[in-house]
């Protein structure tokens, strides 16, 4: 009965130790040992308890411990969903003017933002979408998306803003 304790504890600090599943290994190991002895086959009237129960239960205790540590390692490759690193890539909509500074509108937060690389005295106009390329304290930098010098028409290069499309 202790040996199965002992697996059971070993089970239980696996979880909070980095031991890379040896404890794993040590506790399915004492629960099968502790499993055969656990009942005095010598005694009349008791027979033991079943081989296929005891390798059944050390084979889901396994697979459980296999499909849990998946999981985690899956989750620790996703990008991260929070923070600087999630802003940087996402498209923003613009909410006033950025010539070039102005404010955008991005996962439901307003945030202060620098356009880059705009022609002088062009503007990013309202409702047009923009990337955010970098974070420098509160402030973002972002660039037009769909914008080249040669596809502003006549009378945006008047007005010297960027066509939305």
């Amino acid at each position: 009965m202790l040996l199965i304790a002992l697996a059971f504890a070993l089970f239980f600090i696996d979880l909070f130790v980095t031991s890379f599943g040896l404890l794993l290994i040590g506790g399915l190991v004492s629960f099968i040992i502790g499993s055969y002895m656990l009942i005095d086959e010598s005694v009349p009237g008791y027979e033991g308890v079943s081989r296929p129960v005891i390798w059944t239960s050390a084979a889901l205790v396994l697979i459980s411990a296999t499909l849990i540590g998946a999981f985690v390692l899956k989750s620790m490759r996703r990008a991260p969903a929070t923070g600087e690193n999630a802003l940087i890539g996402q498209v923003a909509e613009v909410r006033s003017p950025l010539a070039p500074t102005g404010m955008i509108h991005v996962e439901g937060e307003y945030w202060s933002a620098t356009a880059l690389d705009l022609p002088e005295g062009t503007t990013v106009p309202v409702g047009s979408h923009v990337e955010i390329t970098g974070i420098n304290g509160l402030k973002l930098a972002v660039r037009p998306l769909n914008f080249q010098d040669d596809e502003l028409t006549e009378a945006a290069a008047r007005e010297r803003t960027i066509p939305v499309r």
